[in-house]
């Protein structure tokens, strides 16, 4: 995967995502549909941003609330245990997204993602949004599928 990988080896749920994974061929940004590539640049820590394909059927998780719905977006993580401050904090989520809900999706086998470091958003966001947690951008969100609701 190479030195962008380095600062996602801190998070547990990333070792076996990775193992069971595969470096995809290109650079992660061009399997960002182009009408997006601004937006996901902005969102992601480009140092640490990576492309993988994944072998298997991986589980992941999406926290929301508020404005932001349960379903749709692209935007996922790997840890279901975060409290919803920690979550809008560490995942730099927008203002209208309380985090009060975790729901669980699978992504299925032979899907690239995008995988990296949440960058800073307090400029945009607030003062909370510092980001630096590990998420997942799936480029097709109509491919998850809800598994359920955690909480």
């Amino acid at each position: 995967y190479g030195p962008a990988v380095r600062p996602l080896l801190a998070d547990r749920e990333v070792i076996p995502l990775l193992k069971s994974g595969e470096p995809a061929p290109k650079l992660w940004i061009e399997y960002v549909p182009a009408k997006y590539q601004e937006q996901v640049l902005s969102a992601f820590d480009r140092q640490a941003a990576i492309a993988v394909k994944l072998n298997n059927t991986t589980t992941v998780y999406r926290y929301w609330g508020d404005k932001a719905f349960e379903s749709g977006s692209p935007w996922y993580t790997l840890d279901p245990s975060l409290e919803p401050s920690v979550a809008r904090s560490l995942l730099a989520l927008p203002e209208g997204n309380s985090a009060v809900h975790v729901s669980q999706f699978a992504v299925p086998a032979n899907t690239v993602i995008v995988l990296g470091k949440a960058a800073s958003q307090v400029k945009g966001f607030g003062s909370y949004a510092t980001g630096g947690g590990t998420q997942l951008y799936v480029p097709d969100p109509s491919i998850v599928t809800l598994i359920g609701r955690i909480r």
